[in-house]
C-alpha cells in the first residue's frame, strides 16, 4: 500500500465510522502519538488503517461507542415511560439526528439518557387531564 492509498483508505473508513473531527484526532493520537495523517510515516499510516478496519469489522463503530450501563439506563427509562420501539427511535434521532442506534457514542447516550429523565420528570409533575 503506498502512502495515497493509505491516506484515501483512512478517510473513507473515517466517514463510515461516522467520527468526528475532534474524536477522530483523539484517536490517531492514542494509536500512534500523532493528530495529523501528513506526520505520519507510511507504516504509521498502516497502523492506523488496520485499526479502524478493526473497527468496522467488531460492528463497533467508535472507541466512544455507548456502553451497557448506559443502554440498561435507556431501556429503564423506556420501560418507565411505556415506550414501544418505535418511539424509542424517534426520540433517539430527535435528540441526536442520528438514524440508527449503531452508530450512537457516549456523548449521544448522555443526551438521549437526560432527555428521557426529563421526560418522565415531566410526565410525573404534570396532573393527567380527564375528559
Amino acid at each position: 500500500m503506498n502512502r495515497q492509498k493509505a491516506l484515501a483508505s483512512i478517510h473513507i473508513m473515517k466517514k463510515t465510522l461516522v467520527w468526528s473531527d475532534d474524536e477522530y484526532i483523539d484517536i490517531i493520537n492514542t494509536w500512534v502519538g500523532k493528530q495529523s495523517c501528513k506526520d505520519m510515516t507510511l507504516s504509521e499510516l498502516k497502523i492506523v488503517a488496520d485499526n479502524m478496519r478493526k473497527c468496522l469489522e467488531k460492528n463497533n463503530p467508535s472507541p466512544n461507542a455507548i456502553t451497557d450501563k448506559q443502554w440498561r439506563a435507556i431501556r429503564y427509562y423506556q420501560r418507565a415511560l411505556k415506550m414501544d420501539e418505535q418511539h424509542l427511535d424517534n426520540f433517539i434521532k430527535k435528540i441526536t439526528k442520528i438514524e440508527s442506534r449503531y452508530w450512537l457514542r457516549t456523548t449521544h447516550a448522555r443526551a438521549i439518557i437526560t432527555g428521557l429523565k426529563k421526560t418522565l420528570e415531566y410526565k410525573r409533575c404534570t396532573p393527567k387531564k380527564h375528559d
